[in-house]
């Protein structure tokens, strides 16, 4: 690269700046406010995990087949991969501290995944994600009712965070079951029987799901397949009555809390862990990334990483895609700065005990040192949107004041150091 070429980012990456990073903050601190007020703890893990992680607990999705960000390694024993989702890693971390005997357990996280994806809108190849996790007692998977309580809580703290947040349109809830492992077993094998003859038709993803996981099949977004999946058989047809009550007992206890939803019967969610209850929260401001938020239930994945039984359910969201839906007009902004401008050298040191003084008071202070004529400065001021411009000399220091400039109305007056805070918190 020549030395006047302008670095970029790397493809599937942005930098985030301005009030786009405010509306990011406002997003992942009130989630983290939310989290901790409805009785869940923090956790943070590494951004680099082991490949074998995500390959047992996700063998036939598209993050393992396609969208691992593997780093090269210093010898062949090691295989690493920059984390792409975050509830392998949170159960992970959970096995590793022996906490299975402290459950019930509710964790929340944020923080960048990962995933080797074609770049679109609100899809990146690093994105910043929310999510929760309750784990809890192993629940007999014929027994599903037992889940109830804490898949609603789950679905509630999400739709509690949507309904929060100042979004432009509020995502609506649409949920499924997948039914015990018998029944998604059963399924998988009467839908390979019913696509089997259409192999060539499918699309290429959807014949490789075909062989090994075929109910990942009713979530293509392929229009041939989706017109093969309208006339399949449906999984719904399959559920036993036990499954089905608990099913039905959920949605009550959705319309009981006032929470709209949608029976999606397709609905199956990209990873190979879920069981039972799935959902997603879904925009229709979005276009083909209309998930906002997504998750479901996961009895099977503590066993899969070599753990005991354990019971769990979680959801995830994209910021980014929460960010296109906040709305411009309610969302949060830097807070404007006052400049402080002191004429010279002598002036400096007061100059920076004054501005500390106000920056106690939780006013932002932005000084501006530079050797440049005070109109320029004042210019500078107007460009970052200062409010007000405090203006110090040596006869200002001396007499204990300064001068202080109103951007807007462009007036100026001299005012008392010990009346500056109050001054600049009175009334706008």
């Amino acid at each position: 690269m020549s030395s006047n070429t302008l670095w970029s980012t790397v493809r599937g990456t942005h930098d985030i700046l301005g009030d786009a990073l405010w509306r990011q903050r406002m997003c992942i601190t009130q989630f983290t406010q939310l989290a901790t007020l409805w009785g869940f703890a923090g956790i943070d893990t590494p951004l680099i995990e082991q490949a074998a992680l995500f390959e047992r607990t996700t063998p036939d999705a598209d993050i393992t087949r396609k969208e691992l960000f593997r780093l090269v390694p210093r010898n062949d024993r090691d295989a690493f991969v920059l984390r792409p989702e975050g509830t392998a890693s949170v159960l992970r971390a959970l096995l590793n501290a022996g906490l299975t005997q402290s459950l019930p357990l509710k964790l929340f996280y944020h923080g960048p995944m990962f995933r080797y994806d074609r770049p679109q809108k609100g899809r990146m190849r690093q994105f910043s994600q929310i999510g929760i996790e309750s784990l809890s007692a192993p629940v007999v998977d014929t027994a599903p009712s037992a889940n109830m309580a804490v898949d609603l809580e789950a679905i509630a703290l999400a739709h509690t965070l949507l309904t929060q947040l100042p979004l432009t349109e509020k995502p609506r809830l649409h949920i499924n079951t997948l039914g015990d492992e018998e029944t998604q077993k059963r399924y998988g094998t009467c839908l390979q029987d019913y696509l089997t003859p259409y192999r060539d038709t499918l699309s290429d993803d959807s014949q490789h799901r075909l062989d090994h996981n075929p109910l990942r099949i009713l979530d293509s977004k392929s229009p041939q397949d989706q017109a093969l999946v309208a006339n399949a058989p449906k999984l719904v047809d399959m559920h036993t009555p036990t499954t089905q009550k608990a099913f039905e007992g959920l949605c009550a206890q959705l319309d009981a809390l006032g929470i709209p939803w949608v029976h999606e019967p397709t609905l199956v969610r990209g990873l190979d862990y879920y069981c039972h209850t799935v959902f997603e929260f879904k925009s229709s401001h979005l276009g083909s990334q209309a998930t906002v938020l997504a998750g479901g239930r996961y009895d099977r994945l503590s066993t899969a990483l070599g753990g005991p039984p354990m019971g769990g359910v979680g959801w995830a969201a994209g910021v980014e895609r929460l960010m296109l839906l906040v709305d411009p007009d309610k969302a949060p902004s830097a807070p404007t700065p006052i400049a402080f401008l002191p004429q010279g050298e002598a002036d400096l040191s007061e100059a920076m005990n004054v501005a500390t003084t106000l920056r106690q008071e939780g006013l932002p202070v932005l000084m501006m040192c530079e050797p440049w004529p005070l109109k320029k400065r004042l210019k500078k001021a107007s460009q970052k949107q200062c409010r007000y411009v405090v203006i110090m000399g040596e006869e200002e220091r001396k007499a204990q004041q300064v001068q202080v400039k109103n951007m807007d109305t462009g007036a100026q007056e001299t005012v008392a150091l010990d009346h500056l805070v109050s001054f600049m918190k009175g009334p706008a």
